[in-house]
This record gives structure tokens, C-alpha cells and sequence, in this order.
């Protein structure tokens, strides 16, 4: 009977432990980012606590025009919630010399819109049959009301304190077709 009762008291004290080590509740806010429907996605990389701290691999399918071909990768950093940096390379081929040049310089007017924001670097290249748009922007350094000025308040990304905020980011690229991974450091 003592042994039931002590083995009893450990695994409440064990219990006890465990539960006041979990993360609180408001700290965990899951989503799916794998673009499909349901609450969680069956690849658990693709449930990210939004609220958290990590890295996300993410990509998505474009449209383009004349039959080229895209590919579009992401790499988001974020902390608590809060957007750091995002690493983007969009890359657009094909044999259409014309369409690819329609590509070339609307990357270029982007290019224009922020091309004084220290820390937002975008660069335009075009090799053979690929035009590439490479962007970083390192939230953490950032001017963003400068961002704003040119997006606007509305439908963006950033909070009432000017902190672009993951989870807005995310639902916003999953209007476009945006599919995100977790990365496990």
C-alpha cells in the first residue's frame, strides 16, 4: 500500500512538473501553412506557431505570361512572432524574348519605388532565357514608414507599432498561392 501511495505522489509531483513547464497557451498560436484545407497539415513542418521563433522555406506558383516558367522561393526569419528578414529569389524563364523583357522592367519600376530604403537591397538580372529579381529586406534595421509610404497602410503586413507580423504575411502569400515549410535548427 506504501508503494501505491509513493508511486502515486511521484507521478503527481511528475504531473504537477510537467504541466507548469508547458508553454503558456497565448504563447502558442499553430497555423497551417501548407495551403490546404483543415486546421493542420499532415507534414507537422507545415504547422508553424506563429508566434514563435524559427525559419520558413516557402514558395509558390505564379502565372507567368507566354508560357515561361516561374520559380518562387522565400526564406523568412522570424521572433516572436515578428517578422526579421525575408530572402526572396523569383525567377522567370522561357524562350519569349519580349515577355521576358515585360518582366525584366516591371522588376526594374519596383526596383525604382524602393530604391532609396537602406537595408530593403533588390537586385534585376537578366541571363539568357531568365530574368531574376533578388530581394532582401532586413525588418530588423529597416525604415519601414518608409515602406508604408509607398504600400499604405492598408492590407499590409505591419501592425499598429510598424512590426510586420508573420502570420499577415503568411495569410497574405496564401491568397497568392504561398506554401511554407518549417525549418528545425
Amino acid at each position: 500500500m506504501k508503494k501505491i501511495i509513493k508511486v502515486s505522489l511521484i507521478l503527481l509531483v511528475l504531473c504537477i512538473f510537467l504541466v507548469g513547464c508547458q508553454k503558456k497557451e497565448k504563447d502558442v498560436e499553430v497555423v497551417n501553412v501548407s495551403n490546404t484545407k483543415g486546421k493542420v497539415a499532415e507534414n507537422g513542418n507545415q504547422n508553424i506557431n506563429v508566434k514563435g521563433s524559427g525559419t520558413l522555406k516557402c514558395k509558390r506558383e505564379g502565372n507567368a505570361i507566354d508560357n515561361l516558367k516561374t520559380d518562387l522561393s522565400y526564406t523568412v526569419t522570424y521572433e516572436k512572432g515578428v517578422l526579421i528578414s525575408i530572402h526572396s529569389v523569383e525567377k522567370v524563364s522561357g524562350d519569349s524574348e519580349s515577355a521576358l523583357k515585360e518582366y525584366y522592367d516591371a522588376y526594374n519600376k519596383i526596383k525604382e519605388r524602393y530604391q532609396d530604403i537602406k537595408y530593403y537591397d533588390m537586385t534585376v538580372t537578366k541571363e539568357g532565357k531568365t530574368v531574376t529579381n533578388d530581394t532582401t529586406i532586413n525588418y530588423d534595421k529597416v525604415d519601414v514608414s518608409k515602406i508604408i509610404k509607398i504600400e499604405g497602410r492598408e492590407g499590409n503586413i505591419f501592425n499598429e507599432d510598424n512590426k510586420p507580423i508573420l502570420k499577415k504575411w503568411i495569410n497574405l502569400g496564401k491568397k497568392v498561392g504561398l506554401t511554407c515549410e518549417g525549418v528545425i535548427e
